[in-house]
Order: C-alpha cells, then structure tokens, then sequence
C-alpha cells in the first residue's frame, strides 16, 4: 500500500474509534498498525507465546454450535441446507487430518451414529 493509502486509512480508522470513543486513535494513525494488528491476530488465532493457547479458536469452538442453534431454524430452507452440507463437509475434512484411513472410518461411522433428525 502506498505511503497516501496507508495515511488515508489511518485517518478514516482513527476518525472512526474517535467517534466511538476508542482510546486507540494515537496508535492507528502510527505505522506501527499493521504489525500490531499481526502480533494481536496471531495471539487470538495461534496461542500466545506464555500459555500457547489459541484463545480464538477455543472461544470458537465453543460458541459456533450455540451460533447455529440460534440462526438455523431462522434461515431459509434452501440457505440452511447449503450452509450444513458445506459445514459438515468442512467439519469432516478438517476434523480428520492426521488420521489413518482405518480412523477416519470410525469417524464417520461415529459421527453417522450421532446424527439425529
């Protein structure tokens, strides 16, 4: 990003946590954003340096099922049946790296024996 763009963007950040009241805006108008907004991401996403523990993702996993118990029933036929195909294919894929074939059976197996409709 150009030396401008990065200056317009800070202006129009800062001006934004201004009128909310934030007590960021001498920060925002820095250079020193884009590392800090790096350094705050991987802490939430990847676990700190201390504890090691990914708070996003934790937080997450925890809320995501209560999320979607609230919206589904909400959501259109068409939209909520697109949404849980590629949900449950994303859960599936993602929750069975690292096994072995063998593993990802029961998995499955496991899964198709909790699902309740």
């Amino acid at each position: 990003m150009s030396e401008t763009g990065f200056r317009r963007r800070a202006v129009v950040i800062a001006a934004v946590l201004g009128a909310l009241g934030g007590g960021l805006v001498a920060v925002i108008a820095t250079k020193a954003v884009p590392k800090m907004m790096a350094q705050m991401m991987s802490g939430m996403m990847g676990g700190d340096e201390k504890t090691g523990s990914p708070m996003m993702g934790k937080m997450m996993l925890k809320m995501m099922p209560q999320c979607v118990e609230m919206v589904l029933p909400d959501t259109p036929k068409k939209e909520r049946r697109d949404y849980v195909l590629k949900m449950v294919s994303t859960l599936m894929e993602h929750g069975s790296v690292g096994m072995s074939e063998e593993e990802k059976g029961e998995f499955v197996a496991e899964v198709v024996e909790k699902v309740s409709v």
